[in-house]
């Protein structure tokens, strides 16, 4: 039979109203396609600029007998080959064999990165392979078959050919076809193959994956062409449809888009006539499904001390972490001092250094992170360490404070000593203070707060095992009190504040007991219980009882206590930020719950830039971009130098798409704090915005930052793979590779 009374009567199906099969571009014209009749698609195809020259495809009989030009995608006409479409359908069943072991072996590694069950990322890193390659692995190499012959090779024969030749595989477009429909069947998706007739130039052929019907329940198709969109950043997905049954096939060609670019959804390529041969048609479609998304592990952005280096033995120095989790993952946090750790893993991102003479000279402090969903329990996903000096002069500097002689009268000698340690104390000087409480002690060993001062200071110098024994001795202490004076509540409550002491200690304590530091809390809320059922009003007593129940993971517990608090002292900002903090971080996702009570914080302190900021983060987890910034735009206002704020603004704006301008936010937080995540995050909104050269220079200063973190050398990496810089690529990723171990 002759292809024009074929094509014909194609057409006037299509006239006629049938259904048919039709190339179809989803662009910035066409929108809730779902809803569109066979009328409409087929309006919108023939108004489609981009699709003159492409005609709509055909499925002849298996008994048609068809004559095409010898496929291979080349542009000189290279003979024809006349069989029966049937034949043809075998021919190209027998070489896809999807069940064959390498074929199937080659598939799974391909999709082994992108979990899901068949998703269009999956499909995507099989095309990228074939068109690309991966590594030391060239993509597809072109190559014409015999003249005037169609040689159509198996799928597992391209692969082995590929092996020899140190590339993907050799052959003409149908060999690339074949591997690629092999590929796809072998992961359970459905694919079928195009014939294009050409009469002014050799035939070609090209595969189509199945994406799924239009307007079904549960259907992923709109959304899977905008995922396609957005990552390839194109407004130009090439499809075809049916327009009866609303099945949507996706082009797998390998020509390029008007950018140059090649991906899934590509142009067509024009001819003639499209003939499609399904494969494996016996068996049930199987539409695609979008990506999962990947959980990533958390990245630390900075490490900076609240003091510059050089500073006097004695000195207290708060250092800060900060991390981002691109999942909203809880972040634990460990710091070290010279290797040895100081912390146990922690929610808190800020560590009391109290230096003595013992860390004089050049100390290395380092701090790691992890969520627990990535590094095993003795390992971390991302560190950082930075150097500090610390110095002795001849004579250490006491601040303003003057040291006099204690009163000579003895009743009041002990309290004199207690008074001075306590000054000391407040000025971090920890020796002087130490000395004074032992003054004390010696006077009168049965003061319960001189033994808790005393613990306070031990904890300053991070002499744990010494602290917990005079938080223990505090409480003996204030046993006895209360002995004597059993109602006396504020006496429980300083029994229960030496016990939230004990329970910190412990915490940070190395080999401490889990249950000795959950014990530690109960028994602070044990006393918390007891200075309540006294003084029911007792407003700090709950306070203090909802934050010792947070710290020990009881977070529903911790709300009653926090709504007591507030009712008492409804004015306190401190306990509304704080209750505001256990349902973010203890009771997790309860966003609205927190939100709710930073406003209270701030209709109370209008100033309280930490509420504000954290008011802002709640909205951006939540994807209220427009909320979350102007919030955060409140917290700036307050306290502009807050690095932390312009981050996560950045971080919103950059969510919202907003590239520029989350690059402008970013570019504030280096300057008030240079930090490796700023630099790294500025990159990625940079690249967004096809600024590739900057984005790599971006990179370089996280580098230069943290040169042993191996995330930055990875998205260098990608970066210059970007720009199409593959050896310098390479090197980076080999970098990575090594830090990562």
């Amino acid at each position: 039979m002759s292809t024009w009374p074929l094509w014909l009567c194609v057409i006037l199906l299509i006239g006629s109203g049938a259904a048919a099969d039709v190339p179809f571009v989803f662009d910035e014209t066409t929108s809730g396609v779902a809803s569109y009749n066979s009328d409409q698609i087929e309006q919108a195809r023939t108004s489609s600029p981009e699709l003159v020259g492409v005609p709509i495809v055909s499925s002849p009989s298996d008994n048609e007998i068809l004559e095409f030009p010898v496929t291979g995608g080349g542009n000189t006409p290279g003979g024809s080959d006349e069989k029966n479409v049937g034949d043809f359908k075998k021919v190209f069943n027998a070489r896809v064999e999807p069940s064959n072991s390498r074929v199937h072996d080659e598939a799974l590694m391909l999709v082994a990165k992108f979990p899901g069950d068949l998703t269009l990322g999956q499909i995507c890193s099989i095309y990228d392979y074939l068109k690309n390659g991966e590594s030391s692995i060239e993509g597809w190499s072109y190559a014409r078959d015999p003249r005037g012959i169609d040689y159509f090779m198996y799928a597992n024969e391209s692969l082995s050919i590929g092996e020899k030749s140190n590339c993907v595989g050799v052959g003409d477009c149908d060999d690339f076809a074949i591997l690629m429909s092999a590929l796809v069947e072998s992961i359970g998706g459905t694919t079928r193959i195009i014939l294009v007739s050409n009469n002014t130039t050799r035939g070609h052929a090209y595969t189509e994956v199945y994406l799924g019907q239009l307007g079904t329940k549960n259907s992923q198709v709109e959304e899977i062409i905008n995922w396609l969109k957005q990552k390839f950043n194109t407004d130009k997905i090439y499809t075809h449809i049916d327009t009866d049954t609303k099945d949507v096939w996706l082009n797998m060609d390998w020509g390029p888009d008007e950018k140059g670019n090649a991906h899934p959804g590509g142009p067509f390529f024009q001819g003639d006539m499209h003939i499609v041969l399904c494969i494996r048609d016996t068996f049930v479609k199987t539409p695609l499904k979008l990506p999962e998304k990947s959980n990533k592990p958390p990245k630390l952005t900075s490490l900076t001390p609240e003091k510059p280096s050089q500073q006097y033995a004695g000195t207290a120095v708060t250092w800060t972490a900060e991390a981002r989790d691109p999942d909203n993952d809880q972040i634990q946090y460990q710091f070290f001092l010279n290797d040895e750790p100081v912390t146990k893993w922690q929610k808190e991102r800020t560590w009391a250094w109290a230096t003595t003479e013992n860390d004089a000279g050049e100390n290395q402090i380092e701090v790691k992170v992890r969520d627990g969903k990535h590094a095993g329990p003795d390992s971390f996903d991302s560190k950082k360490a930075t150097s500090f000096t610390i110095t002795t002069p001849e004579t250490k500097p006491i601040a303003t404070t003057t040291v006099t002689q204690p009163s000579t009268n003895q009743s009041n000698l002990a309290e004199d000593w207690v008074k001075k340690g306590n000054i000391f104390l407040n000025e971090s000087l920890y020796d002087l203070a130490i000395k004074a409480f032992d003054e004390a002690i010696l006077i009168d060993p049965n003061l319960p707060e001189v033994w808790y001062n005393k613990g306070r200071a031990l904890d300053g110098q991070l002499n744990y095992d010494e602290a917990i024994k005079c938080y223990d001795e505090a409480v003996k202490c204030y046993d006895e009190a209360i002995r004597l004076n059993p109602k006396n509540d504020e006496l429980w409550y300083k029994k229960g504040i030496a016990f939230d002491n004990k329970g910190c200690a412990l915490l940070n304590q190395k080999n401490s007991n889990y249950d000795d530091i959950t014990m530690a809390w109960d028994e602070a809320v044990k006393a918390y219980d007891e200075a309540i059922r006294l003084n029911p009003n007792y407003a700090e007593a709950w306070y203090k009882k909802a934050v010792a129940l947070m710290i020990n993971q009881k977070g529903d517990e911790a709300i009653k206590a926090f709504d007591e608090a507030t009712r008492l002292d409804p004015k306190n900002a401190q306990v509304w930020y704080e209750k505001g903090s256990n349902y973010m971080t203890i009771l997790g996702d309860h966003y609205d719950e927190a939100i709710k009570c930073y406003d209270e914080a701030i209709s109370i302190d209008p100033n309280f830039a930490g509420a504000w900021s954290e008011k802002g983060n709640a909205l951006r987890v939540q994807g209220k971009y427009d909320e979350a910034i102007k919030c955060f735009d409140e917290a700036l206002r307050i306290d502009p130098k807050d690095s932390w704020t312009w981050g996560v603004k950045g971080w919103a704006l950059f969510d919202q798409g907003k590239y520029d301008e989350s690059t402008k936010a970013y570019d504030e937080e280096i300057r008030l704090n240079p930090n490796s995540d700023a630099w790294s995050k500025k990159a990625e909104a940079l690249d967004k915005q096809g600024k590739y050269d900057e984005a790599l220079q971006a990179y370089d200063e996280a580098i230069k930052i943290s040169p042993d973190a191996g995330v930055y050398w990875e998205e260098k990496g990608n970066e210059l793979n970007a720009l199409g810089r593959t050896t310098e690529a390479e090197a980076a990723f080999a970098k990575s590779k090594e830090l990562f171990g």
